[in-house]
């Protein structure tokens, strides 16, 4: 075999099945599942859930929620992670949900989505 029949995913001398405009020689079974980029390599590092790149609070973690960060909303269970901008989340700035157990004042929601700095674990 040959250099050029060195595989640039596993590293091995193989049949090649593809080269990428790059130049890169690839063969069959790299070719199917390519390496990751850098992109899916941080998203999977801020998503995870018990890295300590990942969202600070998980489903089940009990809080304490305050409006703007300021107005004491009360006492609930976040129960979802948001990472998508249709609950007003980010993959770096999540927004939880938090559904109360003790609210604080009349006003207060049953369930509310919260970003970080309006929460605060408890116990």
């Amino acid at each position: 075999m040959v250099a050029s029949d060195l595989c640039v995913g596993c590293k091995r001398f193989r049949e090649i099945d593809y080269v990428s405009p790059e130049g890169q020689p690839w063969c069959k079974d790299c070719s199917l599942t390519p390496p990751l980029t850098s992109n899916e390599w941080a998203m999977m590092l801020l998503m995870a859930p018990d890295s300590p790149f990942g969202p600070p609070f998980k489903p089940g973690d009990k809080v304490e929620a305050r409006t703007a960060g300021v107005v004491f909303d009360g006492v609930g269970e976040v129960t979802h992670v948001h990472f998508d901008l249709e609950h007003g989340g980010t993959p770096v700035y999540p927004t939880f949900r938090v559904v109360f157990s003790e609210k604080a004042h009349d006003k207060a929601p049953d369930e509310a989505y919260y970003t970080e700095v309006c929460l605060t674990k408890v116990g």
